[in-house]
């Protein structure tokens, strides 16, 4: 099946969302056989149809929730479920949350994007197809302005391991009197508390993100400057002009090596001799076996997840070795590579459910789990801390 006729059927399922879709009447409206149309999707776009239809229709009805009155019952039955018992099901495990939970503005959702088909001419009369997302600065603007990053890791109790974690090593290794870059800083969550005790400059790729910290910044004002910044092109500052500089977002979503490269490169740029480096990436094998043991996706979409270090067209997954390869060649001396979340992601619930006291004793466990470096894998984010 030509890859730009089944663009046609993602259309064609895209404008039926929410009525009942069958296989073989689409394979007739394209003039092929159901077996052909299942296959070259799968092919092509790296999924069933049944998955993507899946993933999509809980999108979408997430996003119905969050921006409308409709009865979770409502909801169901207009995404093809029968009950709201099933829906509640299968919504939990794709989200992480009910769909009442889903109604909080705080509360955040996985956003699956519609895949768009593309054909691509590299040289010569030689044409490859190939499926993909929308682009990918789009993809991870329609991903961030659909969630709500502000509240991540504040939410619950394992969802905050990861903040406790990395303001932990930060306050140990940043000198007093600091002037710091948080480059990809989001909502300003470290930006802000790290701004009591030292000089930060904050920026991110988002402009919903940066119209929040101006936001917090008029009411409390703390930020030295605040500005939407690509982590691969700083050039509005001077080289050196930094004492630490951290890049804890870029390197979630650079796809190519020259790139994830690029916004290293930049960041040593900005850091003066001797300066303090943070770059925060995502772990492809804590991803994986988090696939895998909470069964978030079939087991041919994970394999292939990790083969290609893909995750939806998003997020980039490297290893702690790779990450550390690529600061090495820069000649940075490394600190520390550590995970911030050790199988946090195996007992969500477990950890939530806990009392404070509970909660504090398995922090000084999370935080021994950061000394072993043969476990740096398993957690789903790491963190590399060097020096210039």
């Amino acid at each position: 099946m030509e890859p730009i006729k089944l663009q046609e059927v993602i259309d064609y399922i895209e404008g039926h969302l929410t009525e009942k879709l069958t296989f073989d009447v689409i394979a007739s409206m394209m003039a092929v056989s159901e077996a052909d149309l299942q296959r070259s999707f799968k092919m092509i776009a790296g999924l069933t149809m049944s998955e993507y239809i899946r993933y999509r229709r809980l999108t979408m009805a997430a996003l119905d929730l969050k921006n409308s009155d409709s009865k979770v019952l409502d909801v169901a039955l207009t995404y093809g479920y029968q009950t709201a018992e099933s829906f509640s099901k299968a919504f939990k495990q794709y989200h992480g949350c009910t769909p009442m939970e889903a109604k909080n503005t705080n509360q955040i959702i996985s956003y699956f994007n519609p895949i768009v088909i593309k054909l691509a001419k590299r040289g010569g009369n030689i044409t490859e197809c190939c499926a993909s997302y929308v682009e990918k600065a789009g993809t991870v603007m329609a991903y961030y302005d659909a969630s709500n990053e502000h509240s991540r890791l504040s939410k619950s109790k394992h969802s905050q391991i990861e903040y406790f974690i990395t303001m932990k090593y930060l306050q140990e290794i940043i000198p007093e009197n600091s002037r710091i870059l948080d480059c990809c800083a989001g909502t300003g969550v470290y930006s802000f508390e790290l701004a009591k005790c030292h000089q930060v400059v904050a920026g991110d790729l988002s402009e919903k993100h940066v119209n929040k910290m101006w936001q917090l910044q008029e009411k409390c004002p703390m930020l030295e400057e605040i500005h939407q910044l690509n982590a691969c092109d700083m050039n509005i500052f001077e080289d050196e002009s930094f004492d630490v500089v951290l890049c804890m977002g870029a390197l979630y979503h650079l796809f190519d090596y020259e790139d994830r490269m690029k916004a290293i490169q930049e960041c040593v740029r900005v850091c003066r001799k001797g300066g303090i480096l943070v770059f925060a990436y995502l772990n492809k094998w804590g991803s994986f076996y988090n696939g895998f043991i909470n069964n978030l996706k079939s087991m041919d979409l994970l394999y292939s997840e990790f083969d290609s270090r893909n995750h939806e067209d998003i997020f980039y997954r490297a290893t702690a070795d790779e990450v550390h390869e690529m600061c090495r060649t820069l000649g940075l001396e490394c600190l520390h590579n550590i995970g911030v979340d050790h199988f946090a992601f195996l007992s969500s619930e477990r950890i939530d459910a806990m009392s404070d006291t509970e909660y504090e004793r398995l922090l000084e466990y999370q935080m021994k789990a950061t000394q072993e470096p043969n476990i740096t894998g398993v957690s789903l984010r790491g963190l590399w801390i060097g020096r210039k």
